[in-house]
């Protein structure tokens, strides 16, 4: 942004560059985990309560963080080769979390803990508590039937690891 030719934004206002500004806090804010339930309750109440008019500003903006909530979430409904990469690098990212509370004699974090690994477990409880109630929320509002059944069939291979890992 800072060569002429590459900066896309130049010609924006003052006013609308901080529209866009607020827009994109928003929508990193978006994928805390910490609003998750919030925006998700938020998402299936206008839905309950008649539908998004996205005649507002309100609603659309509700809708951008539940799009962006969709994506952030969203690797256990892709294909299985692009989820098992994933699920492999969120993994390690635990772990080194779990080596460094380990390193500074902290409690290791659920799930970080790299000599007990639980992937199965993670993934399974990640997915029945996050991933497919989001998912079928959103499948009411956008038809993705699709996206749920890809999401469905890795929960159930996870299932299936999971008994093997406990035989």
């Amino acid at each position: 942004l800072q060569r002429p030719e590459c900066n896309f934004l130049s010609e924006f206002s003052a006013p609308d560059m901080q529209r866009l500004r607020k827009m994109i806090i928003d929508m990193v804010l978006a994928t805390d985990m910490a609003r998750h339930l919030e925006i998700v309750a938020q998402f299936q109440n206008r839905l309950s309560t008649g539908g998004l008019d996205l005649s507002t500003k309100e609603d659309r903006s509700l809708l951008q963080r539940m799009t962006i909530k969709c994506s952030d979430i969203s690797n256990p409904a892709k294909p299985i080769l692009v989820y098992d990469r994933w699920v492999e690098n969120v993994l390690e990212e635990f772990y080194s979390q779990g080596d460094i509370e380990k390193s500074l004699k902290m409690p290791v974090t659920a799930f970080m803990d790299r000599t007990r690994p639980t992937p199965a477990k993670c993934q399974i409880g990640f997915i029945n508590f996050i991933v497919l109630p989001t998912f079928k929320l959103w499948t009411g509002y956008v038809q993705t039937p699709e996206v749920l059944k890809t999401l469905e069939d890795n929960l159930e291979r996870w299932k299936v690891i999971e008994e093997q890992e406990r035989a």
